[in-house]
């Protein structure tokens, strides 16, 4: 294989640009900069919390009162394969078996900060994932997706600074 032969073998490689993941540190970072955005006093929003289940523990990376117990959870879809999409819906639906009896008896909620997978190639990976966590029950959770972490973070200043 000559030189110009390889660079166009691998041309298609050379102008990709590199795009943001939207992972899970990409979705917590855009909710706090939401709520710094109000003024919200982050003391009011506990970091870490954990949820006992039949055999293990859970942990959250938010919670707040309200009356009720919410539980904030991102979750990002955001993957390059779809097997890996579906992996993590699975897990997530072990989790959630986990603690469903404790979430139910205690009237817990969980908001799940989630994003789709930027590849639309993997759209219906994405919803099989949610698919598969909404099996373990739809009334357990909350689906908030990237475009409606503003109008989410907004309702939490709303309740919180009553």
């Amino acid at each position: 294989m000559q030189a110009k032969d390889k660079l166009l073998y691998f041309k298609s490689y050379y102008h990709k640009t590199k795009r943001e993941q939207h992972d899970e540190k990409y979705l917590r970072q855009t909710f706090e900069k939401k709520l710094h955005s109000f003024s919200f006093d982050c003391s009011l929003l506990q970091r870490k919390h954990a949820i006992e289940g039949n055999r293990s523990i859970i942990n959250f990376d938010y919670s707040w009162l309200n009356g009720r117990l919410n539980l904030i959870q991102p979750l990002s879809f955001d993957l390059a394969e779809g097997h890996s999409i579906q992996d993590k819906s699975l897990l997530w639906f072990g989790k959630l078996a986990q603690i469903k009896p404790t979430l139910e008896k205690e009237d817990i909620n969980i908001d799940f900060l989630v994003s789709r997978p930027q590849n639309a190639d993997l759209t219906k990976y994405f919803d099989n994932a949610i698919g598969n966590l909404n099996d373990i029950g739809k009334n357990l959770f909350t689906i908030i997706e990237e475009e409606q972490i503003d109008s989410y973070a907004f309702k939490i200043f709303q309740h919180i600074h009553k």
